[in-house]
């Protein structure tokens, strides 16, 4: 059985199974990959991606924190444009990290976390490079 290749210019981002193909393709994962890489099941990447049921909770997780993007794109699109937008601190801490290929843990993450955000609404300018340059500090 030959399976079609997908062309990302013909998804529709207004399917949530569209867009995680559109996540898997634009990081070069094959769906085994992308299991492996989640923790799910191909089959059940397969029926996101073809839109047979919605993602739960922890497929949402999966994919949020594989790829980086908010749970609202992944389940809402174009749609939430003029919604409140990604958490500043989240989206600076995360940028320093793939740039600089530092791996945190969970509790880790939360403790930097803490500290952006105060930092922030302290009107405190923590730029991506000052990030960068307390990972290297610390050498988290």
């Amino acid at each position: 059985m030959s399976r079609k290749k997908i062309n990302i210019s013909e998804l529709d981002l207004n399917k949530i199974g569209d867009r995680i193909i559109f996540l898997r393709l634009k990081s070069g994962l094959t769906q085994d990959q992308f299991a492996e890489k989640t923790s799910l099941t191909k089959s059940n990447i397969s029926g996101l991606e073809n839109n047979k049921y919605e993602p739960s909770t922890r497929a949402i997780i999966k994919i949020v924190e594989l790829f980086n993007v908010s749970s609202d794109w992944i389940l809402f699109g174009d749609k939430v444009k003029n919604k409140k937008k990604l958490d500043p601190a989240f989206q600076i801490l995360n940028e320093a990290l793939e740039e600089t290929g530092v791996k945190i843990n969970e509790k880790q993450k939360k403790a930097c976390l803490k500290i952006l955000r105060e930092k922030l609404e302290k009107s405190e300018n923590e730029t991506k490079e000052d990030i960068k340059k307390y990972l290297r500090i610390f050498n988290i």
